[in-house]
């Protein structure tokens, strides 16, 4: 039997969470072995197992500490917009 494992913020909030969530249940009606890795665990599903949420905020320290050195690479400054978009 084919095992699949996702990793995502949430397992049923947000459109990511309902995107997995109707992904998993098709791969299990297939007879799939599925596994939803959450940050966020809301339901009561025995196939979400509940993580812990990697350090935050690095990415702007990051961006920070490139300017401060004179270094302006495009993607973090793109990546630090797509932070602060709501």
């Amino acid at each position: 039997m084919l095992k699949i494992a996702h990793i995502n913020a949430t397992d049923l909030k947000e459109g990511t969470g309902l995107a997995v969530w109707s992904l998993i249940n098709s791969q299990t009606a297939a007879g799939y072995d599925v596994r939803l890795f959450a940050a966020h665990k809301t339901s009561n599903d025995d196939r979400v197992i509940p993580i812990s949420l990697p350090r935050q905020g690095w990415q702007k320290q990051l961006l920070a500490e490139q300017q401060a050195k004179g270094c302006f690479d495009l993607y973090p400054a793109a990546l630090l917009e797509v932070l602060e978009h709501p």
